[in-house]
């Protein structure tokens, strides 16, 4: 097996967005286009072709026209050229707004397919990614990709190539009329371009710095209203405000930057275009001046400046955009390239438990960033059926158990199997599926309380859900709730107390009633009275399943076939209630404690 530590190493350094290329950006974009590239194609002819054939066509017309007026020409000619131009209008029209309509439709499902796959891809990331992100920014950065994504396709299928296909359709027709000048605007396209991209390299930058900051403001402040009960009790509105406000500062000092640099490359441009202005009228006028160029090419070259000016100004406009767009969407590409831990293997397949055998094999682990292995060449074996119990300090490897048991994580070498199954080579689906897992803190969603144990058992009967309830004296509280099991608890079942809702989590394992049943301090926020209860209700549970509790009050294991004492990742203790208090251990000496009786 793969060592977790590498594995961690290497995800770290493509996490950093700063790092992210921007093929990867564009790669995760473009790979949504294969159902749409034929009318993303079509767009973007209509719309290049349609503006460039106006745009450039009628300076070209126009000059004709000018020039037969000027010479008092045939007026059924002078006809022809204004329908030729109001014909090349009408065309422009419904080229663009076909254009529109296409763009519409394609760009609003292109968007909505990223979406779903982005959130989809989120939802695959191991748990613990979303214990060390902050909800708020990681929502920023889903929602910040979306738009990117809309900002990127406007940019490109209207404004890009058809600003491309108009500057060099006018270059061309600007040969003809007159090769100087010609020349004259390729080259000062060229020191344009060359000057653009420096200034949008440091753009970029500027922007990456902006949105990161951005991200982060909009992260402090989810993580504070949601921690808006410590706020209360610790009285630290004043702190959290400095706190935020700190935050707040060095995002607008980031806009700042941004915007000023968007503004001096604005003085740039103009003073680029001034420079145009003056070498291409002058010379032309110097032409004029000499017979070489008539008043109508005259009016060509300031319209093709005028062209030029319009087109790179709004495409300078359009750079700006996509590079904060790109800044934007390298947060999100950052995480959808980032390696997930823990995936199924190739092939993997559906776990089947017919008997519930636990057996963990030589298990090494460690968490990232920690020195020591938590577990090192751990074994253990829990026979189908059995009732095991796991008692120790904090930090002795308890939870941990449990978590690679559910694939939350992955051991860096050794094995875990059920029923002779190496669970790493089964699907992550199938094997929690066949497992009931009641955690400590159980977070609800923000939906009714009927919805959340039914979350358990999606084809659970209305029946079936009200029984669970009940075993688990759910309905107990319910029925003193003036919406009953409409109730809505709340974002993270925050109406809910710990208690209510720890039954609600009971209820969900009653409903599940799945072959493994894994409780980690499951009755931790329950009272007495109704923790006797919830006990007597788990026991029935219980029966026929291969159970593990973890648990720090040893009231609610000492019914178990077994308990094992965790420390420092190794079973120092093994046996039932009755042994281990004979042995006068550690077992013996938690009890001591908890029961405030001392033996000699």
């Amino acid at each position: 097996m793969k060592s977790n530590k590498s594995k961690n190493s290497k995800s770290k350094k493509v996490d950093k967005a700063e790092d992210v290329k921007l093929s990867r950006v564009f790669y995760h974009y473009w790979k949504f286009t294969k159902n749409y590239k034929r009318w993303f194609l079509l767009i973007t002819i209509l719309y290049s072709f349609g503006e460039g054939v106006f745009l450039v066509g009628t300076p070209y017309v126009s000059r004709s026209l000018i020039d037969t007026l000027n010479n008092h020409g045939d007026f059924n000619k002078i006809g022809l050229l204004f329908f030729i131009i109001l014909g090349l209008f009408i065309f422009a029209s419904v080229c663009r707004r076909t254009a529109m309509y296409l763009g519409n439709k394609y760009e609003v499902e292109y968007v909505n397919d990223l979406i779903k796959d982005t959130f989809k891809r989120v939802m695959e990331k191991q748990l613990a990614f979303f214990e060390n992100t902050f909800v708020g920014k990681l929502v920023s950065r889903t929602e910040k990709f979306a738009m990117a994504a809309i900002v990127l396709l406007d940019g490109v299928l209207d404004k890009l190539f058809t600003t491309i296909i108009s500057i060099v359709a006018a270059i061309i027709v600007m040969f003809f009329v007159n090769y100087q000048i010609g020349l004259i605007f390729i080259i000062w396209l060229v020191v344009y371009i060359l000057i653009m991209i420096v200034m949008l390299n440091r753009k970029l930058k500027l922007d990456y710095k902006k949105s990161k900051i951005v991200s982060r403001r909009l992260g402090v402040a989810s993580d504070i209203i949601t921690n808006i009960l410590n706020l209360k009790i610790f009285s630290a509105r004043k702190s959290e405000d400095r706190y935020y406000s700190s935050v707040t500062d060095q995002s607008r000092d980031a806009v700042l930057k941004s915007w000023h640099w968007s503004n001096f490359q604005s003085i740039v441009t103009a003073t680029l275009f001034l420079v145009l202005e003056t070498l291409s009228l002058g010379y032309a006028l110097k032409l004029w001046s000499v017979g070489e160029m008539t008043v109508g090419e005259i009016v060509l070259v300031q319209s093709y400046f005028a062209l030029f000016m319009g087109s790179l100004w709004s495409i300078d406009n359009l750079f700006k955009h996509l590079v904060q767009a790109i800044s934007d969407a390298k947060e999100m590409v950052a995480i959808l390239d980032e390696e997930i831990e823990v995936q199924d293997i190739k092939g993997a397949k559906d776990l089947k438990v017919e008997n519930g055998e636990i057996v963990f094999d030589k298990a090494v682990f460690s968490y990232p960033n920690q020195k020591e292995n938590v577990f090192n060449k751990f074994s253990l074996t829990i026979p189908a059926g059995q009732t095991v119990g796991l008692v120790g300090t904090s930090g002795a490897g308890k939870t941990t158990i449990t978590k690679l048991l559910l694939r939350f994580i992955d051991l860096d070498s050794g094995k875990i199997e059920i029923d002779n199954q190496n669970i790493a080579k089964i699907t992550q689906d199938s094997l929690r599926n066949a497992i009931a897992y009641v955690p400590q803190e159980p977070v609800l969603f923000h939906r009714s309380i009927y919805e959340n144990i039914a979350y358990a058992n999606p084809k659970a009967t209305k029946k079936e859900v009200l029984a669970a309830s009940k075993k688990a004296y759910v309905d107990e509280f319910v029925q003193t709730l003036e919406q009953g099991y409409d109730t809505m608890v709340g974002e993270r079942g925050v109406k809910l107390s710990g208690g209510q809702k720890q039954r609600v989590a009971i209820a969900r394992a009653f409903l599940k009633n799945a072959p493994i049943l894994v409780l980690d301090e499951a009755t931790s926020a329950l009272d007495s009275i109704s923790e006797e209860l919830i006990q007597d209700a788990l026991f029935k549970l219980m029966e026929k399943k291969t159970v593990i509790v973890v648990a720090h009050r040893l009231s609610t294991i000492q019914r178990l076939n077994r308990i094992l004492v965790i420390e420092e990742g190794q079973v120092m203790e093994d046996g039932s209630h009755e042994e281990l208090l004979a042995q006068e251990g550690l077992y013996r000496k938690f009890w001591d404690r908890q029961t405030e009786k001392h033996y000699k």
